[in-house]
């Protein structure tokens, strides 16, 4: 079973999210900032990692460059969940290593799109 880690300071989003790729067959790990994320990934090497941005004591921009920095991390694919509309800043994510970019709100079909493109396997 591939593992998913979810990042976003959003307890309501996180939930809906695990709800969601628990169901199709994920295993789901969770963190509420960017610090926890980080050592999520170190400890657990998930095969992907669904990153809010705007997020207290590190955030995801401040994640993303230092799983890039990281050996055992930056192998890991990132999506980015944000609530920021301006193209620009869609733009800087994937400048820092991120694969996709889904802004909030957003249908759990995109976001199902969005993890088949990365981790290349069909699920329901």
């Amino acid at each position: 079973m591939k593992t998913i880690l979810i990042v976003d300071d959003e307890q309501n989003i996180r939930e809906s999210i695990v709800d969601f790729l628990t169901e199709i067959g994920f295993n789901v790990l969770t963190a509420n900032n960017g610090m926890e994320g980080l050592q999520r990934a170190r400890d657990f090497h998930p095969e992907l990692i669904l990153c809010d941005i705007d997020m207290p004591l590190v955030n995801g921009y401040t994640m993303m460059v230092a799983l890039q920095l990281d050996d055992k991390t930056k192998d890991i694919p990132i999506i980015v969940i944000t609530g920021k509309q301006d193209k620009s800043e869609i733009g800087n994510v994937k400048l820092l290593g991120a694969e996709d970019c889904i802004t909030k709100p957003f249908s759990l079909e995109r976001l199902r799109s969005a993890i088949a493109l990365h981790i290349h396997e069909n699920f329901a």
